[in-house]
C-alpha cells in the first residue's frame, strides 16, 4: 500500500487529492439507519469508482465485495436496497448476443433524492388519504 506524505499545512485546511472522493454527510446522517452498514459501505465503493461528473460506474459485484470484505450476495442485497431508497440506478449492460455482461450504476444526486422523497411524502396528503383505518365516525 502506498504511503502518502502529508504537508505541514494548517491542519484545519483539508485538500482533496486527485485520486480521492468525497461522500455527502447525508449518506450517514439521513440514510444510514435505512441502508445499514453494508449499504453505506457499498455506496462508498460505488462513489470510489464513479465518474465525478456523471456519477456512473460499472464495477463487478465481486470487485466491490473484495474491496469491502462482503460476499457477492451481500453486495447484491445492498445494491438493491440503495436502488429501492433511490440513491442509485442499476441498468443492465448487454453484449451483441443479448447476454448480460455487467451492470451500470449511477449515483443519484442527493438533492434529487431528497426532492423525490418530499414529493412522494406529499402525495398521500394531496389525495386526502391519511393511511388510517375506517372513515366511519366513532360512536
Amino acid at each position: 500500500m502506498a504511503r502518502h506524505q502529508h504537508s505541514s499545512r494548517d491542519p484545519k485546511v483539508t485538500l482533496v487529492r486527485a485520486h480521492a472522493y468525497l461522500t455527502d454527510n447525508a449518506i450517514m446522517d439521513d440514510y444510514g439507519r435505512t441502508i445499514g452498514a453494508h449499504g453505506v459501505a457499498v455506496y462508498h465503493a460505488l462513489s470510489r469508482f464513479a465518474d465525478r461528473q456523471t456519477g456512473v460506474c460499472w464495477p463487478k459485484m465481486k470487485t466491490i465485495g473484495a474491496n469491502i470484505l462482503l460476499s457477492e450476495s451481500s453486495v447484491k442485497r445492498a445494491l438493491h436496497l440503495l436502488k429501492t431508497v433511490g440513491l442509485i440506478t442499476i441498468d443492465p449492460r448487454w453484449d451483441t448476443d443479448r447476454d448480460q455482461t455487467s451492470n451500470r450504476y449511477t449515483l443519484i444526486p442527493l438533492a434529487t433524492v431528497a426532492n423525490h422523497h418530499q414529493e412522494t411524502a406529499a402525495v398521500p396528503a394531496a389525495n386526502g388519504a391519511d393511511g388510517g383505518g375506517s372513515s366511519r365516525d366513532p360512536l
